[in-house]
């Protein structure tokens, strides 16, 4: 048995924390650990832990694990924290304080005593931590004896992630409270308002695990504050689970305090409860002499306008490594790390239809789409569909449920916090969904542009449904249907056969229905499918943080291949704006010469000095025009290149939006025949490596990045797409013309 508190002193403590009971809640509002003359906290991170599963009440079989894994992953979002926990699957263990498993259960049957009240405490968590002050053990505990529990608090029930999350920053040591909008507040207000972080909940976190590893202190006297047990005293003396015994007759679910604040967390043990009434001078000293250290009840509801943190321009610079920040960002609040392998059947079918077939119940991390609106028109000039980011995909083979993240999330290191929504910069939700089904469709598209080409492309294009949230979430989430993988030919069955090659597995993997063309086969009877051709030997698959930058989809009838990392015409609009200025400075001072010429009577000075003005007048104006639509430009990524019909443009031109011009031809100038492509390489360019296309007009440097392994992959995806839009026929009237004009030069030389 570790060392642990012993039972004098964990009655010392109690006693100490009576005064403080009955004083009510303090004014002052900081985050507190478990143990604050020790501040007990993990050694090592990730923090692994299991979920019993056969422990789960039925009815939650589907929302428990999404929702504990969302809980953890809250506690990892803030990007000045270090902190993350890890699922490691499931398990058989039980309840146990001392055996070095972290698990996480739910009781149905009977409430332990020893836990306190089952009509009062919602939850208990139970870090154990030894002379050294390290955590080393911590169970969870769900009480479905005395509660219902559902995934959106209403109905009289409890919300499973709401609880989860508040239990999870006992978890990783946080006591309890007084900040009245933090999550660790020492009571449940119903619905969904805990599931996400608040100010005081952060600056815990990220004190106790900063990045760095420099522990910082409790800014204030919040509760946890002066003496108290060391190791969950009383384990084995005080009589209470994790180091304090629930209370007597109402017990533990009665908080002290005024405003719904519950003044009395100490210890290693939280009981959370949701029911009770304040309680008197005497209820206070008899709960501290018991050292019930988990008082927690049911307050008044909480103030849930959405929080505001300040201000941010409208589309921040951007850098590599803010935008390598933030996409760890948002992979840490799912639950998985950078360098972790990352799928992504949008960019790599095969290879995704593949790893997706492969045995094996680890969850899988892919890259999916969101759906896009329609084509827009600005003016005369037609554009495809607005942009959105991708968005990450967590998903566990045999469960429904997956956990989506956005492609970034802004409050990683070196990026700038601000409000917004999913579809704001750097900001979005972590959240669960419910798949209900995998669906493929199919749709013509015209071959390519020629007037006496009647041929047809079939695409084919997998989707995730999900289940609409539910409307008291009260936030707007990920898309009803995400764009899975998709292909297009002028062989149907191949394009079909490509893409029910990633969704049969997917749709199986979830056990969700799969819909085709030939009908819905249901999750126990999906038929494996093949690929239509025999692929080479694949490549190791890219890590999250090597896929991240660049992602390939449809954009209405285009394929486009776009740059995340970039702001597009943004990144040059401060340098365009300062040229316009300085070209009109000088232009005025030109002005100024030629009033002065004309005065004296130098006409032929006036007009030479004139013109030299009018020329830099007018490019001034054009560099600030340039600088205004830069500045103006909204999208978060910019088109590395787009493939339609028989052609594609390297750096087309895009609307404010970010959406492409439709029109043939970009920033390098017209479309280029996707017949005139010879080759697509990998060439080494300085310090990184290029992505060129060898065509008629010469070599094209369509993609430039630091490392070979992401070169090459999109270079194939490149190649795939090239060929997907290509004609069928030999070679165009232009290449014949142009052979035969080299041939006759070189008949000529000889």
């Amino acid at each position: 048995m570790k060392g642990r508190s012993r039972a004098a002193l964990a009655l010392a403590a109690a006693l100490a924390a009576a005064p403080a009971l009955l004083a009510g809640a303090r004014e002052a509002a900081a985050w507190a650990p478990l143990d604050l003359e020790v501040v007990p906290r993990w050694g090592e991170l990730p923090v692994r832990y299991h979920i019993h599963r056969k422990m789960i009440p039925e009815p939650l079989s589907g929302v428990v694990v999404a929702a504990v894994e969302a809980g953890f992953a809250a506690w990892s979002s803030p990007g000045c924290t270090a902190w993350q926990a890890v699922h490691l699957g499931d398990t058989d263990a039980g309840y146990d304080f001392d055996d070095g498993d972290n698990v996480i259960l739910w009781i149905s049957d009977r409430w332990p005593d020893a836990f306190g009240d089952a009509e009062a405490i919602l939850a208990i968590t139970t870090p154990v931590w030894g002379p050294d002050d390290v955590i080393d053990d911590a169970d969870m505990a769900f009480n479905d004896v005395g509660f219902c529990w559902n995934d959106s608090g209403e109905g009289g029930c409890v919300d499973v992630q709401s609880i989860a999350t508040h239990e999870g920053g006992h978890f990783l040591g946080l006591g309890h409270t007084n900040a009245r909008d933090a999550t660790m507040l020492g009571f449940y207000p119903g619905g969904t308002t805990m599931r996400s972080l608040e100010s005081d909940d952060i600056e815990g976190v990220c004190a106790l695990y900063p990045i760095g590893g420099t522990m910082a202190a409790s800014s204030g006297g919040g509760p946890g504050a002066g003496p108290t047990a060391a190791a969950g005293g009383g384990v084995e003396d005080a009589g209470g689970a994790g180091g304090a015994a629930p209370g007597a007759g109402g017990g533990a679910g009665e908080g002290s305090g005024r405003d719904g604040v519950g003044e009395g967390e100490r210890g290693a043990g939280c009981s959370c409860a949701a029911g009770g009434r304040p309680r008197g001078v005497g209820g206070a000293l008899l709960l501290a002499v018991l050292g019930a250290s988990w008082m927690c009840r049911r307050g008044r509801a909480r103030f849930t306008t959405p929080r505001r943190r300040g201000k941010r321009a409208a589309m921040p610079e951007s850098s590599s490594a803010t935008f390598d920040a933030e996409v760890a960002h948002a992979l840490r609040a799912l639950g998985v790390n950078s360098a972790d392998a990352a799928l992504d059947p949008l960019g790599d079918p095969a290879g995704a239809a593949r790893a997706l077939a492969a045995d094996g119940g680890a969850p899988r991390l892919l890259r999916a789409a969101p759906e896009l609106g329609a084509p827009t028109r600005d003016k005369d000039t037609p554009f495809g569909p607005a942009p959105r980011d991708p968005v990450w995909l967590r998903i566990e083979r045999g469960a429904s449920v997956v956990r989506i993240a956005p492609l970034r999330l802004a409050g990683g290191e070196g990026a700038r916090s601000g409000e917004g929504g999913a579809g704001a910069a750097g900001e979005g939700a972590v959240e669960p969904r419910e798949a209900v089904r995998v669906e493929v469709t199919t749709a013509q598209r015209p071959c390519c542009g020629a007037a006496t080409c009647g041929r047809e492309r079939t695409h084919a294009a997998a989707w995730l449904a999900l289940a609409p949230k539910e409307p008291s979430a009260g936030r707007a989430g990920a898309a009803q249907r995400l764009l899975v993988a998709e292909a297009q030919d002028l062989e149907a069955a191949r394009a079909e056969a490509l893409v029910e090659a990633v969704a049969a597995p997917l749709a199986a993997a979830l056990r969700v229905p799969l819909e085709t063309a030939r009908g819905t086969e249901p999750p126990d009877a999906i038929a494996p499918r093949s690929l239509p051709e025999p692929a080479p030997e694949p490549a190791p698959p890219l890590t999250a943080a090597a896929l991240a930058r660049f992602a390939l989809r449809s954009e209405g009838e285009l394929l486009v291949l776009r740059d995340h990392a970039s702001r597009g015409p943004r990144s040059s609009a401060a340098r365009n704006g300062l040229i316009g200025g300085a070209l009109l400075l000088g232009a005025l001072a030109l002005w100024i010469q030629v009033m002065r010429s004309a005065s004296a009577g130098d006409s032929g000075i006036a007009i030479g000095v004139g013109s030299a003005a009018a020329l830099l007048s007018l490019a001034g104006y054009a560099f600030l025009g340039v600088a205004r639509f830069s500045s103006r430009y909204a999208a978060r990524s910019a088109p590395v290149a787009s493939f339609a019909q028989g052609r594609f443009v390297v750096a087309p031109w895009v609307s404010r939006a970010g959406a492409i011009d439709l029109r043939p031809e970009g920033r390098l100038g017209a479309a280029i025949s996707a017949g005139e492509v010879h080759g697509v390489h990998v060439v080494p360019r300085g310090d990184g490596f290029s992505v060129e296309l060898e065509t008629d007009h010469g070599a094209i440097d369509a993609l430039l990045t630091e490392r070979e392994d992401v070169a090459r992959y999109w270079r194939d995806a490149m190649a795939r797409a090239v060929a997907s839009v290509r004609h069928p026929g030999g070679p165009s009237a232009r290449q014949r013309l142009r052979a035969r004009a080299e041939a006759q030069q070189a008949a000529a030389a000889s």
